[in-house]
């Protein structure tokens, strides 16, 4: 029986090396969980009151889900989950589940791992927003996108009540000495050509706060052509409460449909401008003439210029116009038993009924964690932990081995009695 203990325990020290050393090669191996080895003692039954000693069972492997660190890597399609849950692949007809984050493009421009099995995850709609639901590959559009003429504007601007008032007859927009001030926005047009809006303002009565609005469009001004023989400049009016807030005027429309209004056509084959200009956030304080913010809603024409990783997993076009695309999201799945899964090599598992059923969540959400863009995580394996763990498992191997040469020795004594 002794011999039979200390094969038990050889083969227990046995595993535990394996285990160890199976450890100690995968140290540097992105997305790797560490194993440990399980035992227990036994027993063999007896007909007295005691059981009878009969060595160490060896129950088999686990692993330990633990966060490993994450490292920046630079490259813009990696990935590293700090929390709970996998990446979802698609492989080989198989769904495999992983931590190892390092993708990149296929030839056919799908998010693939480095073995080529497909990322899954949440697709977008027409709008570009993400669709919560059904998972699958997500695959990137080469195609440029077209121009937006611009059809918003908006500005918040301060005009100085300290000003002094001039009559609108005089307006010359190439006397400065006319207006009081000059703004130019930027703007497209349906072809994606920049243009330039200039409006001159003109404090036309400064008891009712009241100012006149002139416009240009690069180097034409807008006339009102009611009277085709006698055109005069189109100009609006703002009026301002006591407090300095806007009174009326706010919103302009400076339509280029309009048969009475010229000077919207920016010419080259576009489309005459139709331009919603909001001027709400103006102001009229007693302070210096400003700028706080100025927005328009038109861009130029893109072609996609990279593709990256944004804040949780937003795989996202980026284009030369300054603009971005979201192309999906990459999804994560949790489950009720991580230690269910089985280890399928390439730092994969494939989940069974131990594990539970998968729930694929966004990142950050049901109990998910967070994605990372930009990082890779490294094995959790300790290697200074597992160093002496070998040192532990080399000793219970002598240790075993000097069991059954004592037990030989008896054997011998007793074959010479």
């Amino acid at each position: 029986m002794s011999m039979n203990i200390g094969v038990s325990g050889l083969k227990a020290a046995q595993q535990e090396l394996d285990v160890t050393g199976h450890n100690i090669a995968n140290v540097d191996v992105v997305g790797f969980k560490s194993f440990r080895s399980m035992f227990a003692d036994v027993y063999a039954e007896s007909g007295g009151k005691m059981a009878q000693v009969s060595g160490v069972l060896t129950q088999g492997t686990s692993q330990r889900f633990n966060q490993g660190i994450l490292q920046t890597t630079g490259s813009s399609l990696d990935m590293g989950i700090e929390g709970s849950g996998f990446f979802v692949l698609s492989g080989d007809g198989n769904t495999f589940y992983s931590r190892a984050g390092y993708f990149g493009l296929s030839r056919n421009d799908d998010l693939v791992n480095n073995q080529g099995f497909k990322v899954q995850g949440f697709q977008v709609d027409d709008k570009g927003e993400v669709v919560a639901g059904a998972l699958g590959d997500i695959h990137i559009e080469r195609k440029s996108i077209p121009a937006r003429a611009t059809s918003q504007i908006s500005a918040a601007i301060n005009l100085d009540a300290r000003d002094s008032t001039i009559p609108a007859m005089v307006f010359d927009e190439q006397q400065p000495s006319s207006y009081n001030w000059a703004t130019t926005f930027g703007l497209y047009d349906s072809l994606g050509v920049p243009h330039q809006l200039t409006l001159f303002t003109v404090l036309a009565d400064s008891d009712s706060s009241t100012w006149d609005l002139f416009y240009r469009l690069d180097n034409q001004m807008l006339k009102d052509v009611s009277d085709p023989t006698h055109p005069v400049f189109r100009k609006d009016q703002l009026a301002f409460n006591g407090d300095g807030s806007i009174k009326s005027g706010g919103l302009v429309t400076l339509d280029g449909n309009d048969s009475k209004l010229s000077g919207l056509e920016p010419g080259g084959g576009a489309l005459p401008l139709v331009l919603n200009l909001d001027l709400s956030s103006t102001t009229q304080f007693g302070q210096d003439y400003s700028i706080a913010a100025i927005n328009q809603d038109g861009y130029t024409s893109g072609k996609m210029n990279a593709v990256q990783v944004d804040t949780g997993g937003l795989v996202q076009v980026l284009y030369s116009n300054g603009l971005k695309a979201t192309q999906g999201q990459v999804a994560l799945a949790t489950f009720t038993n991580e230690n269910g899964l089985v280890a399928t090599g390439n730092s994969s598992w494939q989940a069974t009924r131990d594990a539970g059923d998968p729930t694929y969540t966004q990142s950050g959400t049901g109990g998910a964690g967070v994605i990372n863009a930009q990082r890779l995580e490294s094995s959790n394996v300790d290697l200074s932990s597992e160093l002496v763990q070998l040192i532990v498992a080399q000793r219970n191997y002598q240790a075993n081995a000097r069991t059954l040469k004592a037990e030989d020795v008896v054997m011998q004594a007793l074959l010479t009695v």
